[in-house]
């Protein structure tokens, strides 16, 4: 049986210069069937942080998850 927190979504760990974790932001989750379509996110990013990890997953859900043109730019 899949565990209700078992969701594909995109999520994005921060760290500061000590590696420690400062935010997670997350993009989703996506439900069900869809057609194709354009999610886009701003974030605040926090002043102290240094480098990040982007995962893109089922993240234990069932079925399948597709992706395309995945970028990350700096806001104006």
């Amino acid at each position: 049986m899949q565990d209700l927190d078992q969701k594909p979504y995109i999520a994005i760990t921060i760290y500061n210069d000590e590696r420690k974790q400062i935010a997670r932001l997350d993009i989703g989750p996506f439900l069900g069937t869809a057609g194709w379509h354009e999610e886009r996110r701003t974030f605040a990013i926090p002043q102290q942080a240094r480098e990040a990890i982007i995962r893109i997953g089922l993240f234990g859900a069932r079925g399948s998850a597709c992706f395309d043109k995945i970028e990350i730019k700096k806001a104006k």
